[in-house]
C-alpha cells in the first residue's frame, strides 16, 4: 500500500510542495514570462502606422527567445498554457506544477493585456 501512495504522490506533485521556494520561484517566472510575450506583442500590433506582418513577427519571436533565454533556466520556459498542457500529458510535469503554471500563465496573460 504505501508503493501505491508513493506513486500518486509522485503523480500530482505532493514532494515539490515540500521545496515550496523553487516551486514560487518557477511560478513567477512563468507570470513574468507570459506577460512580457502578452505585453510586447500587443504593442507590436498597436501602433500609429500600421507595421507590416514581418516586423510582427519578428516582435513576437525576439519577445519569446529573450523570455525562455532569461527566465527558462527558472521553470523550464513554458510561457504557454497550451505546451503546459502538453508537458503534463505526457507526464514531464506533475498536476500541481501544471495547474499553478497555467493560473499564473493566465494572470500574467492578463496583466500584460
Amino acid at each position: 500500500m504505501p508503493d501505491k501512495r508513493s506513486r500518486v504522490n509522485t503523480l500530482v506533485g505532493m514532494n515539490e510542495l515540500a521545496r515550496a521556494g523553487d516551486l514560487g520561484k518557477a511560478v513567477v517566472a512563468e507570470a513574468l514570462g507570459t506577460l512580457f510575450i502578452t505585453y510586447f506583442g500587443i504593442m507590436s500590433c498597436i501602433a500609429l502606422v500600421p507595421g507590416n506582418l514581418v516586423q510582427i513577427s519578428l516582435c513576437f519571436g525576439f519577445v519569446v527567445m529573450v523570455s525562455v533565454q532569461a527566465l527558462g533556466h527558472v521553470s523550464g520556459g513554458n510561457l504557454n498554457p497550451a505546451v503546459t498542457c502538453g508537458l503534463l500529458i505526457t507526464g514531464r510535469i506533475t498536476i500541481i506544477r501544471a495547474a499553478l503554471y497555467i493560473a499564473a500563465q493566465c494572470l500574467g496573460a492578463i496583466g500584460g493585456a
